[in-house]
């Protein structure tokens, strides 16, 4: 990256970094039909979230001479980890019990374990997008508003996520090249989250063809990076400044 899109994605992730997590009730109420899907669904992303602390070290070894970028990367992986713990609390209150493993969520693991960081990075970027299309369907249709509370705070932070990989891969010249990969990258993970989870769909009343038009429109790339707690509104997308 350059050192300005460096620089501001590192006082980005800096501006949220000593967020309260969140407070969750023992226990969550939400209608019958819904319960067993979206339980198996925050186990999934809960295990999903966790430990993505070896791509620190891949950071350090392709952008040795960029600290902010290292910086932007841990504080990054720091979110994920908030995230899974947060997570977590929703499934307990539910009655559940996080898993280190889920079956979806280890695929996504393995494959970047098998490949360079920029293909490690494309992988995090499409696990981002159905994230986001996930939380954003939950804060929508599961009537439970401590549920919905912490589902959004995490997809607001997800859209910074996702607009930080579209930055890194902007910097990355070809962005011809980068967009088809990512939005290839992005259909694969959006068909593996509607094959996985057709059950929390069905609960939902949502579509398929719902699900990736959502997908795709975040896969074309964020304009607008949206602001931590601490900021006012939107943050501009570096590229625009």
């Amino acid at each position: 990256m350059e050192p300005t899109c460096s620089r501001f994605w590192s006082s980005i992730f800096l501006a949220n970094e000593h967020r309260p997590e969140a407070q969750v009730p023992r226990r969550l109420v939400v209608p019958e039909g819904m319960h067993a899907p979206l339980l198996r669904a925050l186990m999934t992303f809960q295990a999903g979230e966790t430990g993505e602390g070896r791509i620190i070290g891949q950071a350090a070894r392709v952008a040795p001479d960029d600290p902010d970028f290292l910086v932007a990367m841990r504080l990054y992986v720091a979110e994920e980890g908030r995230h899974a713990r947060e997570l977590g609390q929703l499934v307990r209150a539910l009655g559940g019990e996080p898993r280190a493993e889920m079956r979806t969520a280890k695929a996504f693991r393995v494959a970047r374990r098998l490949v360079g960081f920029r293909t490690k990075m494309l992988v995090l970027a499409a696990a981002e997008t159905v994230g986001i299309v996930f939380y954003d369907l939950l804060a929508e249709r599961v009537p439970c508003p401590p549920l919905v509370s912490v589902v959004a705070r995490i997809s607001r932070e997800e859209h910074r996520h996702l607009a930080f990989q579209h930055a890194y891969f902007e910097s990355l010249g070809s962005p011809r090249l980068s967009r088809v990969a990512l939005e290839s990258a992005t259909l694969a993970a959006a068909l593996a989250f509607t094959w996985d989870q057709q059950s929390l769909l069905r609960a939902l009343g949502v579509s398929r063809k719902e699900v990736f038009a959502r997908a795709l429109r975040l896969g074309r790339g964020p304009h607008a990076v949206p602001a931590s707690e601490s900021q006012g509104g939107a943050v501009p997308h570096p590229a625009t400044l």
